[in-house]
């Protein structure tokens, strides 16, 4: 190529066993760098500036995957959505005249795999919206590890939620109030995190006095929305303490996204 430009990259949705999005809607959205259209399972990434070389390209694209990644993770549980990359679009700005080129695409194939229990999902998960986040971030890995364990079904709720609740006040602040303020966060909406994992949780309870006291199904995910939402500020914040963001109080919470 005389020219080469990278007019798009294309990634195929990936997931395991138990997810379905053949009947998720078509998503289409613009971001400052490309604009981006997820349909049948294919997200194609439009890129507005000129890129000559497919790992400039990738450069750009891949902060906003992994984002896309974490938030759906948190939202819908682990493996559940992931974009794995097929093919560029690249185009010769300049092409000799009488020679085409063109992208090689990938051979695929599809393998229908049965399963006892399938989620048909009838959207994608939201794709984040455009700001940094700093997921490398030893606590926000720390949180988002015990996250991931509790969806997986390998620790209780409120032991969880309270490990959560201590880096978010001890490790990336000096206490509750000092991390809500700094995370944008309610006071309150912090502290009844750390109320309701340990003081409740049934025969999952941290404390001997919770046991007769299980979490009904609006504090469990209370509980959960809370935890995801102290992780995706944790990383927005670590990357940019300046960032502008709404203040996340209890009337809200479940209205907002991860």
């Amino acid at each position: 190529m005389n020219d080469p430009h990278v007019e798009a990259l294309i990634y195929e949705v990936v997931h395991d066993e138990s997810s379905d999005y053949s009947r998720a809607n078509c998503v289409e959205t613009e971001y400052a760098a490309f604009r981006l259209r997820l349909e049948e399972k294919e997200a194609y990434f439009e890129l507005k500036e000129h890129f000559p070389t497919l790992k400039q390209a990738q450069e750009v694209i891949q902060p906003f995957i992994s984002q896309w990644e974490l938030t759906a993770s948190l939202e819908l549980g682990p493996n559940t959505f992931a974009l794995r990359f097929m093919r560029p679009v690249i185009v010769d700005r300049r092409p000799e005249q009488g020679v085409i080129t063109a992208s090689a695409s990938p051979i695929r194939l599809n393998i229908a795999l049965s399963s006892p229990s399938v989620t048909v999902f009838r959207q994608y998960p939201n794709p984040p919206p455009e700001r940094l986040m700093q997921l490398d971030n030893p606590d926000v890995q720390s949180m988002l590890n015990r996250f991931i364990g509790y969806r997986q079904g390998r620790e209780p709720l409120p032991s969880m939620a309270y490990f959560c609740f201590e880096v978010f006040t001890r490790r990336l602040a000096t206490n509750a109030k000092h991390a809500a303020d700094k995370h944008r966060m309610s006071h309150k909406l912090v502290k009844r995190v750390s109320n309701l994992a340990s003081n409740k949780g049934g025969d999952l309870a941290r404390h001997h006095s919770g046991i007769c006291q299980p979490l009904t199904q609006q504090e469990t995910r209370f509980i959960e929305k809370a935890v995801v939402t102290m992780i995706v500020r944790a990383a927005i914040v670590a990357a940019e303490p300046d960032q502008p963001l709404e203040i996340i109080h209890g009337n809200n919470l479940l209205e907002t996204s991860p």
